[in-house]
C-alpha cells in the first residue's frame, strides 16, 4: 500500500535491522537535593495544622507527596470533624501557606484523608531520559506508549496511544503544547520501529516539526503545505477503508488481531489471500496547530477528521 502520489514516500528502511535509539542520546537529569525538599515540606506541615487549630479543627499530617509541580498533603482531621469545614477554609490555608491557591481533595479516593494540594514555589523540570528508562514505560503492555509527565507524587505517568485513537492536546499560548507533542513522539520513537509504526506529520508552521524531517519512520515527507492536509487526510481514510476490508476477510477486529493470526502453511493454494498484506503497521497522523489549518479549508478537514475519528 503505497502513500499518496503527490506526497513522495520518506527514505527505505536500511538493510541491517532497526536499532531502537540507546538513551544515551538523551540528558541525564540532575541529582535533587532530598534534603532540603524534605525539611521544607516538614515545616510546611506544621503551619499548615496550626493553621486548622486555628479555626478549631485538630488535624494531624499522616503523608506527604511531592511532585514536580504540586505537593499535597495527607491530612487526617479529629472524630467529629465536618469534611465540609476543611473544605471552606481553601483561601484562609493559601494565605497561611503563601500561596496563589490550594485545592482540597476531601476524601482522597480509597483513603481515610483528605488532601490538600498546594503549589510548589519552584517547578522541577521532568527529563525525558528518567521517563524512558522508567519501569512504567519499559511495561509490553502497552502497544504504543507515550510519555505525559509525572503526577502529583513524582510517578511517571504512561498512556497508551491505541486506548485513545482520537487525541486534542488544548491550552494557551506558551503552556507546552508543543514540548507535549514532540515528548508523544520521541517516546513513539523509543518504542516502535518503522515496520511497527509509520507517522504522518502535518506542520503548517514549518518549523515546529523541522527534527523530525529525517525520521525513517515517516510515511512520506513533514507536510507544510496546507492545500496538501486535504489530500492526505483522503488517502488516510481510503487506507483505513482498506484495511476494515482486509480485517473482514481473515475475521479479525483490530491490527493486532491482524497481525497475530495464523498464515497458511509455505506451499498451500491461498489464492484469496494473495493481495493480502503480511502485516499492518500503525499508523499515526500528527497535526500541529490544527486551528490554522481549519482556517484554511475547515470544510474538508473537518469531515475527514470526523470521519477518522470514527472509524479509528
Amino acid at each position: 500500500i503505497s502513500p499518496p502520489a503527490l506526497l513522495p514516500a520518506a527514505a527505505g528502511h536500511p538493510s541491517a535491522p532497526y536499532q531502537l535509539p540507546s538513551v544515551d542520546l538523551l540528558d541525564v537529569p540532575p541529582s535533587l537535593s532530598e534534603r532540603e525538599i524534605k525539611n521544607k515540606t516538614f515545616d510546611e506541615s506544621e503551619i499548615l495544622e496550626s493553621t486548622l487549630l486555628d479555626f478549631g479543627i485538630e488535624s494531624r499530617v499522616i503523608g506527604i507527596e511531592r511532585g514536580p509541580a504540586i505537593t499535597r498533603y495527607e491530612l487526617q482531621i479529629a472524630p467529629g470533624v465536618k469534611v465540609g469545614r476543611v473544605k471552606a477554609l481553601d483561601n484562609d490555608i493559601a494565605l497561611t501557606m503563601k500561596a496563589k491557591s490550594v485545592r482540597i481533595l476531601a476524601p482522597i479516593p480509597g483513603k481515610a484523608a483528605i488532601g490538600i494540594e498546594v503549589p510548589n514555589p519552584n517547578t522541577t523540570l521532568v527529563y525525558m531520559r528518567e521517563m524512558i528508562e522508567s519501569a512504567e514505560f519499559k511495561k509490553r503492555r502497552f502497544i504504543l506508549p507515550i510519555t505525559i509527565g509525572k503526577d502529583v507524587s513524582g510517578s511517571p505517568v504512561i498512556s497508551d496511544l491505541t486506548l485513545m485513537p482520537h487525541l486534542l492536546i488544548a491550552g494557551a499560548t506558551g503552556s507546552g503544547k508543543t514540548v507535549c507533542i514532540n515528548s508523544i513522539i520521541i517516546s513513539l520513537l523509543y518504542s516502535r520501529t518503522p515496520d511497527e509504526l509509520k507517522l504522518i506529520l502535518i506542520d503548517p508552521k514549518k518549523v515546529e516539526m523541522a527534527p523530525f524531517h529525517h525520521l525513517p519512520h515517516l510515511l512520506c515527507p513533514v507536510i507544510t503545505d496546507s492545500a496538501k492536509v486535504s489530500m492526505a487526510l483522503t488517502w488516510v481514510i481510503k487506507e483505513m477503508e482498506d484495511r476494515y476490508e482486509f480485517c473482514a476477510r481473515v475475521g479479525v477486529r483490530d491490527i493486532e488481531g491482524y497481525n497475530a493470526r495464523k498464515r497458511p502453511p509455505a506451499g498451500s493454494e491461498n489464492k484469496a489471500g494473495d493481495d493480502l498484506p503480511e502485516t499492518m503497521p500503525y499508523i499515526i497522523l500528527l497535526i500541529d496547530e490544527l486551528a490554522d489549518l481549519m482556517l484554511v479549508a475547515a470544510k474538508e478537514i473537518e469531515s475527514s477528521i470526523a470521519r477518522l475519528a470514527h472509524l479509528s
